[in-house]
């Protein structure tokens, strides 16, 4: 019996805790384990650093954690896998020395679902200069040329990385549609409206706070917000409020009537891959989301959900779905059936399984060749 390959999968981050990793590369492992493949993570950041860097300032504690993280890092990495994944960036310091020595003795594949060639924007990062003195600026150019082929999630990014790397493959964020279920029957509740994000993408939502106090004046609802980073409160309106947690994730997908997927129309925007509106329709929940970015492409403006340009479309369309539980359904399950044909794991799943299967066996061929 042959032995599995093992592929390291190299992350910024915590695995479990990074949903970039979560839903672009442990969804294949089942697959990939089949084909004699086994896939080994190896992430930078401790439990403890992440929490941190998830903290504002403390920029002192921050530079000492990362610095021992690196060295813990370094002390675990194998010498020679079969082939190494690298999902954004192997480590969140310096350049990209460590996957260029791989890249000089095995297969290296580049995947990345944001925008991250653009700027740091502060607005955006938790942690500041910190972020880009850290990071070369030039940093993901030169993780595109290292690799043998790079796995972008949109074609904005792939159009980027084809002025670096020829050999390019959209890949977008998925999710297990066989996991991944809408909830049986529809709530007995009142409608709720739900956003499910992070701490860095809670200011979209606060920008539809008017809107959503407009509609509270006609209708009765409930906002159910997970992953902010503080509490949402909005008068006339009840207001959930968890952390997120992935042990709970798609429980809390599943309580909700309404997806809002706010988001500002800039290059940032462009590069996002769409997973909230995804992981809306594969719950079979109708979504309104801002008209930008991979968004157009997910969403189906009036069969599986709503593309909105401005606050008064906004305001119309939710109100639409509100007053509508006959549409919410029909949008919901057209939204579901679209994901599984176009956004699901089972759709991509032998693409990936066939691009690591090829390297390997062309990798194990050479070797072959040079004894």
């Amino acid at each position: 019996m042959n032995q599995p390959h093992t592929v390291l999968c190299l992350t910024a981050y915590q695995p479990m805790l990074t949903a970039s990793v979560r839903y672009r590369i442990m969804p294949y492992a089942p697959a990939l384990a089949a084909a004699g493949i086994q896939l080994r993570y190896l992430p930078f950041a401790t439990p403890q650093l992440q929490r941190l860097l998830y903290q504002p300032k403390h920029y002192p504690q921050k530079i000492v954690a990362m610095l021992s993280a690196l060295t813990q890092w370094l002390v675990k990495l194998p010498r020679q896998p079969a082939a190494v994944i690298v999902q954004r960036e192997a480590a969140l310091i310096g350049a990209p020395m460590i996957e260029r020595w791989f890249s000089r003795r095995v297969p290296v594949i580049f995947d990345f679902d944001d925008a991250i060639f653009l700027p740091t924007d502060p607005k955006r990062s938790i942690n500041g200069w910190l972020s880009r003195l850290a990071r070369p600026a030039n940093k993901t150019d030169q993780l595109l040329s290292l690799s043998s082929m790079v796995w972008a999630g949109n074609a904005y990014l792939a159009d980027y990385a084809r002025r670096f790397n020829a050999n390019v493959q959209i890949i977008p964020t998925v999710v297990d549609c066989e996991q991944c279920q809408p909830r049986s029957v529809p709530s007995p509740h009142i409608c709720t409206l739900g956003w499910i994000g992070s701490h860095s993408t809670a200011r979209y939502l606060e920008q539809i706070v008017p809107v959503l106090r407009q509609l509270a004046q006609r209708y009765r609802f409930r906002l159910l917000v997970v992953g902010a980073a503080k509490p949402i409160e909005i008068e006339g309106i009840e207001c959930i409020n968890h952390d997120w947690q992935q042990a709970r994730e798609w429980h809390d997908f599943q309580q909700i009537d309404i997806g809002l997927y706010p988001i500002e129309a800039d290059l940032w925007a462009e590069g996002k891959c769409g997973l909230k509106a995804i992981q809306y329709g594969a719950a079979a929940i109708p979504s309104v989301c801002s008209a930008v970015g991979v968004n157009q492409h997910i969403v189906e403006h009036g069969q599986t959900g709503f593309l909105a340009h401005n606050s008064a479309e906004w305001l119309d369309y939710l109100a639409r779905l509100l007053e509508d539980e006959q549409l919410r359904q029909t949008l919901g399950q057209a939204a579901r059936q679209k994901i599984e044909a176009e956004y699901s794991v089972q759709r991509y799943q032998p693409t990936i399984v066939a691009a690591l299967k090829d390297y390997l066996c062309v990798e194990s061929a050479e070797s072959s060749v040079q004894a």
